[in-house]
């Protein structure tokens, strides 16, 4: 039986319950979760207290969470309280679910999180509520910022990351690393867009293709994107013309009709015709056929088209394409070792990888002869 309360050193030492309380905190601390402690009248009797000093301390207790009442049962000792856990979130910056949504940041997020298992790293996915195709610097996503608030998020990737979000810099001032895919980001990796216009121009030229027009995202700024000056270069560099009125980066790929548009008003800037495109993203192939077939085109005869394969299913093209893709496990794999290189206060070096597009002949489409019946597309 414990011993009672030296009364002799009350008045040193506090109230009564504030004793009990400090005794029961060191009993319990030599006790296993789940153990019940004595009962309130035994513990009165113990303590030499009364039985309303005993649930005072008690109260006290479970108000820190270190012992739990149970109606009917007694007071248990509480198992220990987690500390909030930390993890890399992934950022997509649109709403995946969407039905215009690329599938390419999906299968982005999700190779970045096998890698991250791997490293025994936790991972949370965090998507914009709002739909592709807005410009959406704020990233409507309030799961995201409550986590951030409660301590759960030590770094960030941003699969698809808008760079004018204003929160960024918030990060910076916790200390959170952030590294992403895409340029916007200081850190990190992306694919290599010269390389695949220098691959797709080169084996275009190689087919004797002198005239060639691009299709791309160039972002909501109205002056020339980064993919169409990189483009425009790149055809210099192999020797061919540059047409302006060929190259096409104002139209969101995801939208209906993208790649619908985009080619008509490609083949009527003027009176020459390309005789070859490169598609920079393969969300335009949709209105792109459906294009070819209205405007009776012969492909490959009279247009060539060159993709870069992401969510468009292989095989489904109606006409013989050249096709190329990413590099999923590269580009996961730099951004990965980014993101663990900043955990550890490393800086990485270089900042931004850029990983080569990968010609991909076994994505190639045999395709039809002859001209595209336009009953055989969805339209637009």
């Amino acid at each position: 039986m414990k011993k009672p309360l030296d009364r002799e050193k009350a008045a040193s030492r506090g109230p009564l319950y504030l004793q009990v309380e400090e005794a029961l905190r060191r009993e319990i601390s030599g006790m296993a979760p789940g153990d019940r402690l004595p009962p309130e009248r035994l513990l009165a009797g113990q303590y030499e207290v009364s039985l309303i000093t005993v649930r005072e301390a008690i109260r006290i207790l479970a108000a820190e969470g270190r012992v739990e009442r149970v109606q009917g049962k007694g007071t248990f000792v509480s198992q220990p309280k987690r500390t909030a856990l930390q993890g890399i979130a992934l950022l997509i910056h649109h709403d995946i679910l969407h039905p215009q949504a690329s599938p390419f940041y999906l299968t982005l997020a999700q190779e970045i999180r096998t890698l991250l298992d791997a490293e025994g790293l936790r991972s949370r996915l965090y998507i914009s509520h709002r739909a592709p195709g807005q410009d959406q610097a704020d990233f409507h996503c309030p799961e995201f910022f409550e986590d951030l608030e409660a301590g759960r998020i030590k770094g960030v990737i941003g699969v698809l990351l808008a760079g004018r979000a204003p929160w960024v810099e918030e990060l910076q001032a916790r200390g959170i690393p952030l590294v992403g895919y895409g340029a916007s980001k200081r850190f990190g990796a992306m694919g290599s867009l010269r390389s695949y216009f220098a691959s797709a121009i080169a084996e275009l030229a190689g087919r004797g293709r002198r005239r060639i027009a691009l299709l791309a995202w160039g972002g909501f700024d109205n002056d020339r994107s980064q993919q169409a000056s990189l483009f425009c270069e790149t055809l210099q560099e192999a020797g061919l013309p540059v047409v302006e009125g060929w190259i096409r980066d104002d139209i969101y790929p995801a939208l209906d009709g993208a790649g619908w548009g985009g080619l008509r008003e490609i083949w009527s800037a003027s009176p020459e015709r390309p005789d070859g495109v490169i598609l920079a993203d393969d969300f335009f192939m949709r209105g792109l056929t459906t294009a070819v077939a209205e405007m009776g085109l012969r492909v490959p005869e009279q247009l060539e088209v060159a993709v870069n394969l992401v969510s468009w299913p292989a095989g489904m093209q109606p006409f013989p394409i050249l096709a190329w893709r990413p590099d999923f496990a590269r580009i996961s794999r730099a951004i990965v070792d980014a993101e663990m290189q900043m955990l550890r206060g490393e800086t990485p070096d270089p900042a931004m990888k850029r990983i080569p597009t990968i010609r991909a002949p076994e994505l190639d489409a045999p395709g039809l002869s002859g001209p595209l019946p336009t009953h055989a597309f969805l339209q637009i």
